[in-house]
């Protein structure tokens, strides 16, 4: 029997379990977790082949046990300025899977936990897969980020499950459960112990046939209608989906070493494209960043168990069952009975539907269930290490529930108004200890979205701020920081994006064209569409409550006016911006007393309006010290507000655009209202052509310092 072990990879050993037939054991524990870098995967991909030539070779189980530590994505990108080097390594491995597909010995993979990233890759090169246990799953979680996989994932994917899941894997960071994997056809086998898998293996390897994954498809091509509507996804901003469409239209006409190498074009490209560089800044490692702050601060015992919302709307369930998910006990009450059943409702709803959806077993609802408690009467209430008010937005209705809601505060809890718009420091006016008060502005829907944005008064403790700071982690969130102002940061630059949309309309610019043009550069949603689901009188009470309003905004402000008093207030009075009728399609609304303009702008300058203006006003935040630091303004704008996620956010978008070429764009806009307003200091970085970023790391603080 052959045993062997390698010094430079202690996690890695070779053993002949039978005559002829190895195993190749990569394991990791969480103790010391193994990361499976480029150049580990190199490592096993060569001693798989060099196993696979033996002579005396009959085939190979590669077996994965354990999870690997994620990849340091920032370390590729630096590996990958050494651009011949780089090129060197890929095409190194390319040729050990091209020389492993040749190779007509079986190799089947067993893993036992999750298989992703680069492990993933290299499960996807044996013939035949099996998975061991319960905790197994797979995925390409960097996708998420624009980053592409290659190695012939892509083309496996697409000859086993087609173009459609495979770019649902390939593009989004989706990680499969083994139920799902199965589904697809990704996994062949499932087993509860790995005997079960070593003899099922065996088998496959004494009496399967090559499957050849890559050099034999029997795939069938790509519909023209996926590659449509693949085409349709593309977004110049990132590249790996420009790849992944190039590379399923040419899958059934070109060899394999060709779309190999197109592969490996796709890994240094999204290498070498600072969108995708962005994107990993904000969403991975900026993340990763609030997260350590959170762990490292010195109240770190502050664990609430009992909590109290005061608002039992769609804000103030959301809440209590995120909060009820973290295994707090919680009040929920609303100003009647009613409203309070209502919105246990909404808990007990959203529940279901992850049971549906089997994010949660019926005995874990139960148990959350159990854990939230409507009350009716204000004498129910007792003592809470946290209370937080979610009521209707309006500053005499929240100053109140404050004071009615103060007695029952335990001496070292702290008060939390849930508030979109409304300056923390002067709700907290009435608190006995201010320096207790914060806000705390989660997003609708609570259970989906994952930013909480933490408003600091100007009382506000540090103490408050980091017992705040841990509920939000405990709860599943992430947070950004940001000092008190009116409508804070993400509100703030929100409504910029929505005035823009009224302020075009008002230029007499057809509203289909301003859905359309916010869509291309990169929203979910136009900006009258979301004016119709935020609702127009709404939109109007907010604009009230602002200490003061720009001319533009005192424009846009009577104009929704008008609409609400023709009747049109939204989608929940059935007509605003769109009219919506039952089982109809909703549809734009032309204003008969707006005149069109006979010559329309430029679909591009329609797009840098929207995208720029957010970030224009993201920088007055910055320089007005709203925000600390440009990164929490990035993370921000990407899970608050929608700013097209492959931007990296607002102040990532400035570099991608050039500080230069933005400036001068915005003084040109100037003539549409004073929301172009271009500050002197933004002018004087423009004139240094500062950067926020050098590659991962903010310039923000260095800049500061300068005289």
């Amino acid at each position: 029997m052959i045993r062997a072990h390698n010094d430079d990879y202690p996690s890695f050993s070779i053993d002949e379990k039978q005559k002829g037939l190895f195993e190749l054991l990569i394991q990791s524990d969480n103790a010391n977790p193994v990361s499976f870098d480029l150049e580990y995967f190199t490592f096993v991909l060569q001693n798989s082949l060099d196993v696979l030539t033996r002579p005396e070779s009959v085939g190979l189980i590669l077996r994965f046990t354990g999870t690997f530590r994620p990849v340091d994505w920032m370390e590729l990108f630096g590996k990958s300025k050494a651009k011949n080097k780089f090129a060197q390594e890929l095409s190194q491995v390319i040729n050990l899977i091209l020389s492993l597909q040749e190779n007509n010995k079986i190799i089947v993979g067993i893993f036992d936990d999750a298989c992703l990233s680069y492990a993933f890759n290299c499960l996807l090169l044996c013939d035949y897969k099996i998975a061991v246990g319960k905790n197994t799953r797979v995925g390409f979680p960097e996708t998420e980020f624009g980053l592409f996989p290659g190695f012939g994932s892509t083309i496996i994917l697409h000859q086993m499950i087609g173009a459609q899941e495979s770019l649902e894997l390939l593009s989004k960071g989706k990680i499969y459960t083994i139920q799902k994997a199965l589904r697809v056809g990704i996994i062949n086998n499932h087993v509860d112990q790995l005997p079960q898998a070593r003899l099922a293996a065996e088998k496959m390897i004494r009496t399967g046939v090559k499957k050849h994954t890559l050099l034999n498809s029997q795939a069938s091509p790509t519909e023209p209608g996926i590659i449509h509507a693949i085409q349709n996804k593309i977004n110049t901003l990132n590249p790996a989906i420009d790849f992944y469409y190039l590379i399923f239209k040419h899958i059934d006409n070109k060899p394999l070493k060709e779309l190999l190498s197109l592969e490996k074009t796709a890994i240094t490209a999204v290498l070498e494209s600072k969108a995708v560089k962005a994107v990993l800044r904000s969403l991975f490692y900026g993340v990763q960043d609030a997260k350590r702050i959170i762990s490292t601060m010195p109240q770190s015992n502050f664990s609430p168990k009992k909590i109290a919302i005061i608002g039992a709307g769609m804000m103030g369930s959301g809440i209590a069952y995120v909060a009820g998910m973290a295994g707090m006990e919680v009040d929920l009450k609303d100003a009647k009975p009613e409203l309070t059943k209502k919105g246990m409702e909404t808990v007990t709803q959203v529940a279901q539907k992850a049971v549906q959806l089997q994010k949660m077993t019926d005995h874990a609802m139960e148990d959350l269930l159990h854990r939230i408690n409507p009350l009716d009467h204000w004498d129910k209430l007792k003592s809470y290490d946290l209370i937080i008010e979610a009521v209707f937005e309006d500053k005499d209705l929240k100053t109140r529930v404050t004071l009615e809601s103060i007695p029952f505060l335990l001496p070292d809890g702290l008060m939390a108004s849930n508030t979109t718009s409304l300056p923390i420091s002067s709700l907290a006016q009435h608190m006995p200890d201010p320096s207790k008060f914060i806000g705390l502005h989660f997003f609708s829907p609570v259970e989906r979205m994952p930013l909480v944005e933490v408003i600091v008064g100007k009382q506000t403790s540090e103490e408050t701020l980091h017992k705040a700071l841990q509920f939000v982690d405990q709860v599943g969130k992430i947070p950004i920081q940001v000092n008190d102002g009116p409508a804070f940061f993400t509100s703030r630059i929100f409504f910029n994006f929505l005035l823009e949309g009224i302020t075009m309309l008002l230029e007499g610019i057809p509203a289909d064209y301003i859905e359309k043009s916010a869509k291309k550069a990169g929203y979910a949603v136009g900006p009258l569409a979301v004016l119709d689901e935020i609702s127009l009188p709404l939109m109007i009470h907010v604009y009230n409550q602002l200490p003061k309003l720009s001319t533009s905004q005192r424009k846009a402000c009577a104009y929704l006016e008008k609409l609400v008093q023709y009747d049109r207030q939204g989608r929940k009075s059935g007509q605003g911006f769109y009219t919506y009728k039952k089982e109809e399609p909703k549809q734009l609304w032309i204003d008969p007393e707006l005149q069109l303009m006979k010559e329309l702008p430029e679909e591009k300058s329609m797009m840098n309006r929207l995208l720029f203006v957010v970030a224009l006003d993201a920088y007055r935040c910055l320089q007005d010290g709203i925000l600390g630091q440009p990164t929490d303004g990035d993370i921000g704008s990407i899970l608050g507000i929608g700013f097209p996620k492959f931007t990296g956010g607002v102040f990532s978008f400035i570099d991608l655009i050039g500080i230069k070429n933005f400036v001068k764009r915005c003084i040109e806009y100037q003539e549409f209202g004073d929301q172009w307003h271009v500050p002197d200091s933004l002018k004087e970085l423009a004139n240094r052509n500062f950067e926020f970023y050098t590659d991962f790391r903010s310039n923000w603080k260095e800049n500061k310092k300068k005289p």
